[in-house]
């Protein structure tokens, strides 16, 4: 570890292409990892990490902002192999993962890539990434996305969402109706949305009308007071034809609070032949519900991960 790091910081003298392509190396290296890494053996993996960021931003990017952009990218795309062989409860793992995506923060102004080919990585990485390491792309790329890439991000995030897309293509209808009303449409990323529609229900702010939430959501602000129950809906709607969990999700003290307009489903999976190794009786048998889970399950650690064709 100690030799690598030398050999790091003499590349880095050596010009920015000499030590990217020793980086690069180190990557693919932790890439191909397969092995799981308790937490004593996640600290060097994690050390070299922060120390690799802290070259980009310091060493490379002054002269060479571009490749040093590539590099943080590229660090970022490793958070799904590191959460799959590390226990982060510490968030040793998270923490790389931000201070990498804080480094594009701070070199965003000098980068120079159209801004439609930023707004096509963005939603790129973020519809794949599963483990957040994308969640502040967006902020830390603003100075390169510029109002026409946001505007750009957002049409492209829009067109990609269906069931928003159907809602949007229903505007024209609700406008034949309610000429004197005009639409205006918001669209933002999940967390930046919660937090600005939760901060103006709350102070009664009146920046929206109408608002898309979760069904966790409902029955907290209903209770509350932030939300009215739907007792007076159309006669064109027919609330019986709801799934019945789908109307109790949005629903508080047997009252409608929220229209749902698409719903999701989770399922549990697992291995039975790992299950049977813990010897809990629970497991041997699929479980109907999720109720009868022990959770977490105490499946045998260090698991086999599956080989990569």
């Amino acid at each position: 570890m100690r030799q690598r790091r030398v050999r790091i910081a003499l590349a880095a003298d050596d010009g920015p292409e000499t030590v990217a392509a020793d980086i690069r190396k180190r990557f693919a290296t932790n890439r191909r990892g397969k092995s799981f890494l308790d937490r004593p053996s996640q600290t060097k993996p994690a050390q070299e990490l922060t120390e690799a960021t802290l070259l980009f931003e310091t060493r490379i990017a002054p002269t060479a902002p571009g490749l040093a952009f590539e590099l943080l990218w590229k660090e970022c795309h490793l958070a799904e192999g590191n959460y799959v062989r590390t226990d982060d409860s510490s968030g040793t793992t998270g923490d790389t993962m931000r201070a990498a995506m804080k480094a594009i923060g701070q070199i965003a102004h000098r980068l120079t890539l159209s801004s439609d080919t930023m707004a096509e990585q963005i939603l790129e990485v973020t519809a794949a990434d599963g483990y957040g390491a994308f969640d502040r792309a967006v902020e830390a790329l603003a100075p390169v996305l510029g109002p026409e890439g946001l505007a750009a991000l957002k049409e492209k995030a829009t067109v990609n969402n269906a069931d928003v897309t159907r809602m949007q293509r229903q505007t024209s209808v609700f406008n034949e109706g309610h000429p004197d009303i005009k639409i205006n449409w918001v669209v933002l990323e999940e967390n930046l949305l919660l937090q600005r529609v939760t901060l103006d229900i709350a102070t009664n702010g009146g920046q929206f009308d109408v608002v898309t939430i979760g069904n966790y959501e409902v029955p907290i602000w209903a209770k509350q007071g932030w939300l009215k129950p739907l007792d007076d809906l159309s006669a064109d709607y027919d609330g019986e034809d709801l799934v019945p969990t789908v109307a109790a999700s949005a629903s508080y003290e047997d009252k409608l609070y929220g229209l749902p307009f698409y719903a999701e489903s989770a399922i549990t999976m697992y291995r039975s032949d790992l299950a049977a190794k813990t010897g809990t009786p629970s497991l041997k048998n699929p479980p109907g519900t999720r109720t009868p889970l022990p959770l977490p399950l105490p499946l045998p650690l260090p698991l086999p991960l599956p080989r990569r064709r």
